[in-house]
């Protein structure tokens, strides 16, 4: 028998839709960027409500992803004096597709995201 890495979780309907919804908006800010500060908003809104929640570590996921790449693209504008900003941006893209896919995916089976403070 194989073990799954992920462990599932009863589904909770409004914190799974809520999460649902924020990590949607993360993924919406490719083409309207202010739906990024919405969905960051939005998970500081509801950090507490899923307190002892399986969906509080997508909550803290969002909001890590938040300030990493707020931080990121500080460091893009300054790295653009050196000429080596679009290689910070290029990073931050490949970056935020895959903390979105991520969130998706431990979304789609229920689970709590492992670590969600980490960068990666």
């Amino acid at each position: 028998m194989t073990s799954s890495p992920v462990s599932p979780i009863v589904p909770d309907q409004e914190g799974r839709l809520t999460t649902f919804w924020i990590h949607a908006l993360y993924a919406a800010s490719f083409f309207l960027g202010i739906t990024f500060i919405i969905g960051g908003i939005w998970a500081y809104m509801k950090r507490h409500a899923y307190q002892g929640t399986p969906w509080h570590s997508h909550v803290q996921f969002a909001i890590s992803t938040f300030w990493w790449a707020l931080g990121i693209l500080v460091f893009s504008v300054f790295a653009w004096i050196i000429l080596l900003g679009w290689a910070v941006l290029l990073f931050y893209q490949v970056w935020l597709i895959w903390r979105i896919a991520k969130s998706f995916y431990y979304w789609s089976q229920n689970a709590e995201i492992p670590n969600p403070y980490a960068l990666f």
